[in-house]
């Protein structure tokens, strides 16, 4: 599973793993009120309480640092650009691994190599490199 950051709504806080601001604070104690329309959220930030709309914004028609992000989990859909080695358990640029498109956790994807670590690029490596994820469409 590899986690991604998505704009705060109501209907994913069942599918939140953590919570975070735009400008990347951690979030705690989400809680949404039905009490009343406009600021119906609030959340513990750096030990303070703060107040959201339901669109988890702090400010509501603009993009503010303060904004509420959802983060969830997502499987890792194969094939994919990958960080591979045979003795670190998390492969990374920085440690002398390189990149290998896999077709399974452990199987590149000419099947003819295996690897006994992955991790999957992330969306700013693949920037790095000028690639873009794309995800797949439902025909």
């Amino acid at each position: 599973m590899k986690t991604q950051k998505i704009p705060f709504s109501i209907d994913k806080m069942k599918d939140a793993v953590r919570y975070e601001t735009r400008d990347g604070r951690e979030v705690i104690q989400v809680k949404d009120f039905d009490c009343c329309d406009g600021i119906t959220v609030a959340a513990v930030i750096g030990g303070e309480l703060e107040q959201f709309h339901d669109n988890g914004r702090y400010i509501s028609d603009k993009e503010n640092a303060r904004d509420l992000l959802v983060i969830i989990e997502k499987p890792i859909e194969y094939p994919c650009l990958c960080w591979v080695s045979g003795d670190n358990e998390t492969p990374r640029k920085d440690d002398g691994s390189f990149v290998q498109l896999m077709q399974s956790a452990n199987v590149s994807y000419s099947g003819i190599v295996t690897w006994d670590y992955s991790t999957p690029l992330t969306d700013e490596e693949l920037a790095e490199l000028g690639l873009m994820r794309v995800e797949k469409c439902a025909n």
